[in-house]
């Protein structure tokens, strides 16, 4: 089946489809920080990667071979190792009681979205990816900041608004280009949904197994997913990474009952390519657990109510 698909995509990519009509067909994506890989890349209908990793040629490829790349782009956070972070201002960064509020995982400052300097910094990153190097959408990552819980309510209710502004602006910067959400999966894709060809959930965890409320809120957003994918015809993507410790049958059990796309990657991003059809599905690395039956849901008024049996 996905051969057909391939070949038919392939088809149509040398008639220079509309980027967003080709990804209503998507089945498969990878997201990859790292550089090179270009075969490994084209194998998916569509590719989220580090932007400055690939120049224009290599994006030209991409398109050519029938594969839709799509531009890393943070949108709440910088940090040395992010090009636009040395143009920033003071103003730029979202402070509480006069403190920047900074995220030691990840090496980031948050950046306050009521800034429209900051605004018009992810503007013109998006605008580098999108008309220079030629990448056919953006994959617009950290707006889940904005549900920090730290976050004081009318702060985290402000900048919700302005992160929704935010992404009307670059949507109406760049009409015909994908545009996925990452996280921020609760009031805010209320606001950004109609604006969305996508959003993806990553590090997405929902193992019946746990039972707890954790697996009962994620049961929640599944269905609250499915229910946006219906009415507006967003596609949803599931993300994973190996050291999560989710089991590889959980996220193939929840894509292929509702229908999402999914991926799960090696530990970081930039490690490699993970192709189910040439590492197979038992694919596993510490932690994992492969030969775990996920499928089982336990029976609750939830599970019943979401015909989860």
């Amino acid at each position: 089946m996905h051969s057909i698909h391939r070949v038919r995509r392939q088809t149509e990519g040398a008639k220079r489809l509309d980027p967003r009509l080709q990804f209503k067909d998507a089945q498969t994506f990878v997201v990859y920080y790292g550089t090179g890989r270009l075969e490994e890349i084209v194998r998916f209908d569509v590719a989220i990667l580090e932007g400055s990793a690939y120049g224009s040629p290599d994006v030209r490829k991409m398109v050519d071979r029938g594969c839709i790349p799509l531009g890393y782009l943070s949108c709440l956070e910088s940090g040395e190792h992010i090009a636009y972070h040395r143009n920033a201002s003071p103003a730029d960064f979202l402070t509480v009681g006069g403190i920047r509020l900074y995220k030691e995982e990840f090496r980031t400052w948050m950046m306050d979205p009521r800034s429209d300097r900051w605004q018009k910094l992810v503007l013109d990153a998006a605008g580098r990816l999108i008309d220079d190097a030629g990448f056919h959408g953006l994959f617009l990552d950290t707006l889940g900041d904005v549900e920090d819980p730290s976050l004081p309510r009318a702060v985290a209710d402000e900048i919700t608004l302005a992160a929704a502004h935010l992404v009307l602006k670059i949507r109406r910067a760049y009409p015909e280009a994908v545009i996925v959400q990452n996280s921020g999966l609760g009031i805010l894709l209320d606001y950004t949904a109609p604006l969305l060809d996508a959003v993806c959930w990553e590090s997405f965890r929902c193992c019946p197994r746990e039972g707890g409320p954790d697996f009962f809120w994620g049961v929640n957003m599944v269905h609250r997913l499915a229910e946006l994918r219906d009415s507006h015809g967003t596609k949803v993507m599931l993300l994973s990474r190996s050291e999560r410790g989710a089991c590889k049958k959980d996220i193939e059990a929840w894509a292929g009952k509702y229908g999402f796309m999914h991926y799960v990657s090696p530990p970081s991003y930039a490690e490699g390519i993970i192709d189910p059809r040439i590492h197979g599905s038992a694919w596993a690395s510490p932690g994992w657990c492969p030969m775990t039956d996920c499928t089982h849901i336990p029976h609750s008024p939830i599970s019943e109510r979401f015909g989860l049996h």
